[in-house]
Order: C-alpha cells, then structure tokens, then sequence
C-alpha cells in the first residue's frame, strides 16, 4: 500500500470518529435519550414549572 493511500485511509477514520462523537453528542443531550432509561413523572414536568427546563441544563451543573 502506498504512503498516500495509508494517510487518506487515517484521515477518513479520523473523520468518521469525529462526526459519530458529534452526533452522538447531539443525541445524548436530548430529553427523550434521558428518559429513555430514567422515569420521569410527566405531568409534573409537563405542567410544573420548569416544563420549558431540558434534562440536560440541570444534571450536569
């Protein structure tokens, strides 16, 4: 394998690892990735007052 095949084969790798850690990051930030594993009561959170509150913008201060 040639020198250029081996560098153009690292920077796509290095490409497709940064786009999953974006997307995943994107992903992992939403309430329903939340509440996918933790119970939430969703009339209190619907209707109390911090319904306009993301998940995110209180767990991980």
């Amino acid at each position: 394998m040639s020198k250029f095949w081996i560098v153009l084969l690292l920077l796509l790798v290095v490409a497709v690892l940064a786009g999953a850690g974006v997307g995943g990051h994107q992903v992992s930030k939403s309430n329903t990735f939340c509440i996918a594993c933790h119970a939430y009561e969703k009339v209190a959170w619907d209707h109390g007052e911090h319904y306009h509150t993301d998940c995110i913008d209180c767990h991980t201060k």
